[in-house]
């Protein structure tokens, strides 16, 4: 779990499923920002994901995630931004595992390593796990990898809303 971010967003978009590949920061793939850097309107703010204690999780059906909205706020047809740096003490590859209400890009230090403009959910939540033991079935969460260098990495993630505002991400 990667729990520092930095975030910026919402920048809205007409469409989010026809618009998910314009580029709504320039230069989006070589992104390397600082908190409180701007653009536009709105600023890079951190986002951090503390960890509660074991007796506070207790009978939750939910993981623990990066919860954009809480950092964002939710409208549809729009986009937002989180990025981190990752520290490699040598360099490889790893596999990711990623759940997503909606549109979902990855960039590993400027290369795109997962993109699906739609929902990608294999798991959810625990309530989720126990339908599918109860159907004897299998979800596949969106699973990916990327090469980390030794050093610093940069790793950005570009999420979207749904198009028609059915529902929260």
């Amino acid at each position: 779990m990667i729990r520092d971010w930095l975030v910026i967003g919402p920048f809205p978009v007409a469409d989010s499923m026809q618009d998910f590949d314009k580029e709504l920061i320039p230069g989006e793939s070589a992104l390397a920002p600082a908190e409180g850097d701007r653009v536009g309107e709105v600023a890079w703010k951190r986002l951090e994901i503390k960890r509660k204690p074991d007796y506070e999780y207790w009978g939750t059906p939910l993981f623990e995630s990066a919860d954009l909205v809480q950092a964002v706020g939710y409208k549809a047809n729009q986009v937002a931004y989180a990025h981190t740096y990752l520290h490699c003490e040598r360099a490889g590859t790893v596999a990711m595992v990623v759940d997503h209400a909606h549109g979902l890009k990855v960039w590993a230090n400027g290369e795109v390593v997962y993109r699906n403009p739609d929902r990608g959910i294999g798991l959810g939540n625990y309530v989720g796990i126990s339908r599918y033991k109860q159907t004897l079935t299998h979800g596949r969460s969106p699973k990916f990898q990327l090469t980390l260098k030794q050093g610093w990495n940069r790793l950005l993630v570009k999420i979207s809303t749904d198009p028609e505002g059915a529902g929260k991400p």
